[in-house]
């Protein structure tokens, strides 16, 4: 049978954690197993049930009867309401439409009897010969513009113009006598005023163009009275009101709507209203009509009264905003008016009152008020044939408002309260009567959930199926008599009542179960592993690898008994007897085996380093086992019996990735046919319960089935297991092995740089632009070592929560293939590769979050949560915590500090005469070097968004610099001269000895001073924190560290033999730097009780190296020479 592939096989599922809060003593505990019991009664359950839905139903039936009166109540005092409104509101509009009908019906009739009063006037002078002519044409009304302006006034005209027929034949005698005539507009300017302005000179002809009104050197279009395409008749401007020099002689040719409008005139002799057109400006600058819909009225004047002849023709100007000044402001809101005509553009005005508003082309009346409009002509006077206006009035929202509001609701609303309130009261005397009900209701579901996630199913309806006590046991209670048993109660008389119970007084719940497997598990490497991470990531690990187990178990029918640290324990065929429990449990064993791979190498990006090289050991037997439960604080249900022991020897004795099952589980496996399911293994366990060894076998289908399985694990040697602790040497991994794993770790460095991005963006704000920031970088980065960074002065507040922040698409890009860039740097050394600069990142940020703490910064405002201590942590931290750059900074130093490194020494890259030891001049060759390599990258053109990102104005970018260069020199411990220089800027930042040669320092710089150091030591003790955390981490990399000294020896690179002086060396490493840096960490402060951690593991270390260190140096030398006899 084939092993299906786990990650379609054994699927996630979402398990449910329930807290539960136990009896704090044996009398409370049985008290609530009665109370239990009580409560659950099948027939109690039932009954209470069929009570409650009677009176839900009653309940029910009273609350629809009291909505039905409301709803009706409510709908009829509403319905009243709105109609009373309804009513006013349409008389009221229906009023001032009429007003506003019969108003402006009015005042076009006046503005058509101004016109014809005029032209009667002007008949009458004619006849008079008062027009300084003696016949028609040749005529000019003396007081044009008194009269015509007082008219035009009151009558709200634009303009009036006087325009006589001027025949043909008269055309030059005319234009002779316009020029000696025109002194009308001198009169005219000064009726109005303007006597000391001269006006300008007219045309001195007759002329078909517009002129402008401000052009001098304007050339008129003359007519040529004497060609013959000249018309008969024509009628050029003479007097207009008021006077408009430019416009006088004018004949207007190109105006359609006034040619079509004077010949309907001519061909009627009545006074006709024109189509509207658009006025673009005025000539009057008391007038505010410009792009107004303006129509001509065109009035004919006669020779004579008896209107035989017309001689001229007299043309109005009228705004259609006429509208204006016919309501009161005390007449409501306003009203739409649509005028409407068949031959010219149809237009919308908004009437409120006096005041008129032009509301554009088309109607534009509020659709829902439709019902409501109302109809009337609009002119009053004769129109164009088959041109009528039309006026469509409809009232507005605006009018609407001022007749209804919401007094219907209010009534509606009051008397509904009254039927509310009633129902409020009875709710308020049922939830008195339903009290009681629903706290026993919550203390029995409450109960359940305890038990629920206490019990398997079987025993909980044990639970809560038993009696809890019987009458006479309740009785006994109650004088203080533990109750035994009736045939005992004559040994108990003695007892007094203050004695305590001897027994509990229900019976165990316990069974025997003779046939089931059972499974216990163990994390190999977790211990170490967890010595590197904050306790949230190890919790991040338990918690998604044991709920992805229960999701299996829950799904195989498996029964998870505990867990206990990273021990998982397992039960198949308990506490439900199972047929096959042996080839489930061997089905789930292999389910959490692959699943262990598949979250492991999931979780590696959020977890660090190594989190994807965890395993399982697995270890399964069969037997007989008492399970029950065991009644007392906390009680829970549990295992018991050689089984347990004999199942936790099996995953002792087994291997990381493998499972290892007993005889007995390997029998019954057989017995269900699954034989290619086993592999026999050479070595054999001494059970509990047994004198002699038994035989064990490795489980895996996939592997049995190909005979492929082989063990080689039953006699380690001192070289074996250092396999099994440090991992295969680099020859042996796989080509695709190791790129898989340092793409985990580039995924990983790549997550965390962009936490760390997202806090700096977060704190800049989106306010700040990238401007143009350089450096000179002629220098070498050990010559750029300061002893005090600028850093802030001041805490700084988020702008936003960095979660929220959303990086774009080319600098998530950049800053991957930044980082993928620099592992490809690295050399394949077993000490000073990739992995180890992203063990040091993972110090490091270690480091820096012992420092800024989740729960000093509320994530929701950005700031800190006790304002009062935002500056005393910042000065605490000495500015640290408050300025991302640094630990962005101190991230990438840990990333780039061991980059192109040789994999030898500095001094033995100066002897050798290395390029680099020439061109940094002996000192810090290999950091200097990795300092350039990575800072070169990332000023290439392609990262140039990241480093938009990273920094926005010079002063970032110096800073940013300085804090890399200072973070990655500080990992060369090696040189004596700049380890002095280090303990002396350490001592002027904390010892608190005086120094007569210090000079005095400012505060700001003392406490930058003290940051600059601190922030170097961190990352310096990150780069040596294997030697600090627990004793296996410590080993694989001191064995790695040792490996590449022994490759440099044997090709010739050192001259002594590593082996010789290694594990003295390693004593006084300790005792001379380890041990001392991390009582630094401590003497800093800023670490608070954490440091501790560090000094701990480093003395715990010092004590174990002391005791086993040579013999591991020699095992160190067996390894690797069995490889090479191998190799060879």
């Amino acid at each position: 049978m084939k092993l299906k592939s786990s990650s379609t096989s054994f699927e996630d599922e979402e398990i449910g954690i329930q807290n539960v809060q136990e009896a704090n003593d044996d009398e409370d505990f049985d008290r609530s197993f009665s109370q239990s019991r009580d409560d659950s009664s099948s027939s109690a359950s039932l009954l209470g049930a069929e009570e409650t839905r009677r009176v839900r139903l009653t309940k029910l039936a009273f609350f629809l009867v009291l909505a039905a009166a409301a709803t009706i109540t409510g709908v009829l005092i509403f319905r009243y309401a709105s109609n009373d409104q309804e009513q006013e509101f349409v008389v009221a509009f229906t009023g001032s439409a009429d007003e506003l009908i019969v108003i402006s019906q009015l005042n076009m009739r006046y503005k058509f009897s101004s016109l014809e009063s005029l032209a009667i006037s002007m008949t009458t002078a004619g006849i008079q010969g008062k027009g300084n002519g003696n016949t028609w044409p040749f005529f000019t009304h003396p007081n044009f513009e008194v009269e015509a302006g007082n008219i035009r006034q009151k009558a709200s005209f634009l303009i009036l113009l006087w325009a006589p027929f001027i025949n043909k034949t008269d055309g030059i005698a005319w234009q002779d006598y316009s020029i000696e005539h025109q002194d009308w507009i001198q009169t005219s300017y000064a009726t109005l005023g303007f006597g000391g302005i001269t006006p300008p000179p007219i045309a001195e002809c007759v002329f078909n163009n517009e002129r402008p009104m401000d052009d001098e050197s304007f050339e008129p279009s003359c007519l040529d009275f004497v060609s013959s395409e000249t018309s008969q008749v024509v009628a050029p401007i003479w007097q207009t009101s008021p006077p408009i020099p430019q416009i006088t002689n004018y004949i207007e040719e190109k105006d359609a709507l006034l040619m079509v409008t004077a010949a309907v005139v001519l061909s009627t002799g009545d006074a006709i209203l024109s189509q509207n057109y658009q006025v673009t400006n005025s000539s009057d600058p008391s007038t505010s009509w410009e792009n107004l819909p303006t129509s001509y009225m065109i009035q004919p004047v006669f020779d004579t009264h008896d209107k035989n002849n017309i001689v001229g023709l007299l043309a109005a100007s009228i705004p259609w905003s006429y509208f204006a000044n016919i309501l009161s402001d005390g007449k409501g809101g306003g009203i739409f008016v649509f005028m409407d005509n068949p031959c010219g553009s149809n237009f919308t005005f908004y009437v409120k009152g006096p005041r008129v508003e032009w509301l554009g082309e088309g109607d534009q009346h509020d659709s829902f008020f439709d019902e409501y409009g109302i109809v009337a002509n609009a002119s009053a006077i004769q129109t164009v044939k088959g041109c009528p206006y039309t006026m469509h009035l409809y009232p507005s929202q605006e009018f609407e408002s001022v007749y209804k509001d919401n007094s219907p609701w209010m009534f509606t609303i009051g008397a509904v309260m009254i039927y509310v309130v009633t129902a409020l009261a009875f709710v308020f005397y049922d939830v008195f009567v339903e009290r009681r009900q629903k706290m026993v209701l919550a203390t029995a579901n409450q109960t359940g959930a305890i038990v629920n996630s206490m019990f398997p199913k079987s025993i909980r309806e044990r639970l809560m199926n038993e009696q809890a006590t019987n009458k006479e046991f309740q009785k006994e209670q109650h004088f203080g008599v533990p109750f035994i048993g009736s045939h005992q109660k004559a040994k108990l008389s003695g007892v007094s009542s203050s004695s305590p119970p001897l027994v509990l007084a229900t019976k165990p719940i316990a069974d025997y179960y003779p046939s089931s497997t059972l499974m216990v598990t163990d994390l190999v490497g977790f211990t170490a592993w967890s010595s590197e991470r904050e306790p949230a990531q190890v919790f991040t690990l338990l918690e998604t690898l044991f709920n992805a187990f229960d999701a299996i178990a829950k799904k195989r029918n498996i029964f998870k008994v505990e867990t206990n640290g990273d021990c998982y324990v397992a039960a198949a065929g308990v506490p439900e007897p199972m047929k096959d429990h042996a080839v489930h449990m061997a089905k789930f064993a292999i389910a959490c085996q692959a699943k262990m791979k598949q979250v492991v190498q999931h979780l590696e990006v959020w977890l660090g380093p190594e989190t994807g090289e965890l395993s399982i050991r697995i270890g399964i037997h069969s037997g007989a086992v008492t399970a029950g439960v065991l009644r007392s604080d906390k009680g829970r249900f549990q295992l018991f019996g050689e089984t347990m022991e004999n199942t936790h020897i099996m995953e002792a004795n087994s291997k990381k990735n493998k499972i290892l099952v007993s005889q007995t589980t390997a029998e019954l496996l057989k017995a269900a046919g699954k034989y290619n399911w086993l592999v026999p293994s050479n070595k054999t366990v001494k059970l509990k319960g047994s004198a002699l060894e038994i035989q064990t076998f490795w489980l895996d289908r996939k592997l049995a089935k190909d005979k492929k399985m082989i063990d080689n694990s039953d006699a380690q040697s001192t070289s074996s297991r250092m396999t099994d602790l440090v991992g295969d040497s680099p020859s042996n991994k796989s080509g695709s092995s190791t790129e898989e794993k340092n793409s985990r770790l580039v995924d990983w460095n790549v997550d965390v740089l962009l936490r760390l991005l997202k806090m700096i963006v977060a704190m800049r704000g989106k306010d700040e632009v990238p401007s143009k920031a350089t450096i000179d970088t002629h220098t070498n980065p050990l010559d750029e070592v300061k002893e005090i960074i600028a850093l802030r002065n001041e805490a700084k507040k988020f702008h936003c929560n960095p979660e929220s922040v959303t990086l774009s698409a080319s600098i998530v890009e950049q800053l991957h293939s930044f980082v993928q860039t620099i592992a490809s740097m690295y050399n394949d050394n077993p000490f000073h590769n990739f992995a180890h600069a992203c063990h040091v990142s993972q110090a490091t940020i270690k480091l820096l979050s012992r420092i800024v703490t989740p729960d000093q910064i509320d994530t929701n405002t950005m700031t800190y949560k006790n304002q009062k201590n935002a500056s005393t942590l910042h000065a605490y931290t000495y500015g640290i915590t408050s300025d991302p750059m640094i630990q962005f900074s101190c991230a990438i130093a840990a990333m780039i500090h061991d980059v192109d490194h040789p994999g030898v020494s500095n001094a033995t890259l100066v002897k050798e005469g290395a390029d680099i030891a020439g061109i940094y001049g002996g000192k810090s060759c290999a950091e200097q070097n990795s300092f350039d390599l990575a800072w070169d990258l990332l000023m290439e053109d392609h990262y140039k968004d990241l480093r938009d990102c990273i920094y926005v104005n010079q002063e970032e970018l110096n800073r940013f610099r300085q804090l890399l260069v200072n973070s990655v020199m500080a990992t060369d411990i090696v040189d004596k001269e700049l380890g002095a220089l280090r303990k002396a800027r350490w001592n002027k930042a904390f010892s608190t000895e005086d120094f007569p040669e210090q000079e005095e320092e400012s505060e700001i710089d003392a406490v930058h001073r003290k940051a600059t150091i601190v922030i170097e030591h961190i990352v310096q003790a990150a780069d040596v924190s294997h030697m600090m955390q627990h004793w296996h981490v410590y080993l694989k990399w001191n064995e790695r560290f040792f490996r590449e000294c022994y490759k440099a020896f044997l090709d010739g690179r050192m001259e002594n033999d590593p082996t010789e002086g290694w594990y003295k060396g390693e004593m006084g490493f300790f005792d001379f730097y380890i041990i001392p840096l991390a009582k630094k960490l401590k003497d800093c402060g800023v670490f608070g009780v954490s440091s501790d951690e560090f000094l701990n593991y480093a003395m715990a270390n010092r004590k174990e190296w002391e005791l086993k260190g040579e013999s591991i140096v020699k095992g160190y030398l067996q390894y690797f020479d069995n490889h090479q006899s191998v190799e060879q």
